[in-house]
């Protein structure tokens, strides 16, 4: 059973960065680009979950009424995280079933899977970085990444991480009113 502390709620709130920063395959130019958000609905973050729902969805209003990102749409497909990291892991699974470490028993797979979500949420976490833009990353960040996903055999050889991500579509992602955002998920009952 996972301990509920404000680090455990805020990992699981995290899933929303982390699921929104893995979207499912690119599609045509035109077609919407799909997101899972991954938030607390239920557990200890099941009060603040709507609310940050709510925030996300008014973002995600704002940018498709703007024309979306680069002209696509996006879309959304919401989960419970229960405020749990492993029932998190298990969502994202769900969501994108080609990210399930492959040829590996159950436990072993999700203690890895979970060991790369705490990773992650420490790199997404803005007050921890330069460039406080939401999903903005930096080499660093997916150089710490390469690294546990090299110890976990996921990955092999030389990987840059400089081809492998990119900030480019960061401005087009912050471009809202992130004061109406916060007042409206302050004021949402």
């Amino acid at each position: 059973m996972t301990k509920t502390s404000r680090r455990n709620l805020l990992k699981g709130a995290a899933a929303v960065t982390a699921a929104a920063a893995l979207p499912s395959r690119a599609g045509a130019q035109g077609e919407a680009l799909k997101f899972g958000i991954l938030t607390p609905l239920t557990g200890a973050g099941g009060a603040d979950g709507p609310r940050m729902l709510k925030a996300i969805e008014a973002v995600i209003e704002e940018v498709n009424q703007a024309g979306g990102v680069l002209g696509r749409k996006i879309e959304t497909v919401v989960e419970d995280d229960q405020t749990n990291p492993e029932a998190a892991v298990r969502m994202h699974w769900k969501m994108y079933p080609q990210t399930r470490p492959q040829g590996m028993e159950e436990t072993r797979a999700m203690l890895e899977s979970i060991h790369v979500f705490n990773a992650r949420f420490e790199t997404q976490r803005v007050d921890n970085r330069d460039d406080k833009r939401f999903g903005a990353s930096s080499t660093a960040q997916w150089n710490r990444l390469k690294a546990i996903y090299k110890e976990q055999g996921l990955i092999q050889g030389n990987v840059d991480v400089n081809e492998a991500f990119t900030n480019s579509l960061i401005d087009e992602i912050n471009r809202f009113d992130q004061a109406a955002v916060i007042r409206q998920a302050k004021d949402y009952r």
